[in-house]
């Protein structure tokens, strides 16, 4: 939300229109049960100002490409490389730790884990979540997706 202020003050108002889409997108509308919940106030203020640039003929820039949800999904979606030898769908739970854009350790978070899983994880190229120079630390989660002969691994919000 506060990217697609600075843009809109900035005058790049399909740009705002974009970052508001993607905030409200990134926004959790479900419990830990499941339920749909209302928006709350930070969702209705990203809303109003998605309106308000609709109404001054703003068009979106991200509708144009795919939905909001699919261009989140994508931006957090790191390749592996070819399946590794599963065949259909699969996909698991996993944690991270990553330093200097490098997986540090990798474990399962479930009972399961995909057989090789792990090694595939580690050779991912996690540098994009890193600024130049950066010495952080990071804990992520997420999932393994491997289908249509590759895996990718996919962080959770």
């Amino acid at each position: 939300m506060h990217l697609g202020d600075i843009l809109a003050a900035r005058g790049s108002k399909a740009r705002a229109m974009a970052a508001y889409e993607l905030a409200l997108a990134k926004s959790a509308t479900f419990d830990g049960q499941g339920t749909r919940r209302p928006p709350g106030p930070i969702e209705q203020e990203i809303q109003r100002k998605i309106d308000a640039l609709t109404k001054a003929g703003i068009k979106s820039t991200v509708g144009t490409e795919a939905d909001p949800y699919r261009v989140l999904e994508s931006m957090g979606t790191i390749k592996l490389g070819d399946e590794g030898g599963h065949t259909g769908s699969v996909s698991d739970e996993y944690r991270l730790l990553l330093r200097d854009g490098k997986v540090v350790k990798v474990e399962a978070v479930g009972a399961k884990s995909i057989a090789g899983a792990e090694d595939q994880i580690a050779k991912g190229n996690f540098g994009s979540y890193f600024p130049i120079g950066s010495h952080a630390t990071l804990v992520r989660s997420g999932f393994i997706n491997c289908h249509s002969n590759i895996c990718e691994f996919v962080l959770e919000p």
